[in-house]
């Protein structure tokens, strides 16, 4: 089993409904890696994601014609259950929704 911790950044400003994604760029980091981490980007829900595990920072055309003013997510899941010993804490996580009206 996967135990996912999920961070939801929503849309800063206001961005017209019919505005698109047309890049995003995404950052991530933690203060250790637990052994079976596994972490999305995904965009507005966790059906729609793409698997950042192995690059703490760069960009997509993933997310490309899909609405802007929905928020992006990180998924960040370790397998097993309880708790991550010793823990693992978020350090600057960012995402840049670049967008065209």
């Amino acid at each position: 089993m996967i135990i996912y911790y999920y961070l939801q950044l929503n849309p800063v400003g206001s961005i017209p409904a019919t505005a698109t994604i047309t890049s995003v760029v995404w950052s991530w980091g933690l203060s250790r890696y637990p052994t079976g981490l596994i972490v999305y980007l995904c965009h507005n829900t966790t059906s729609a994601c793409i698997n950042v595990t192995s690059t703490g920072s760069g960009s997509t055309s993933s997310f490309n014609g899909l609405p802007a003013n929905k928020k992006m997510i990180y998924a960040f899941g370790v397998a097993g259950s309880g708790s991550v010993s010793p823990p693992a804490y978020g350090q600057v996580d960012q995402v840049i929704v670049n967008y065209q009206y």
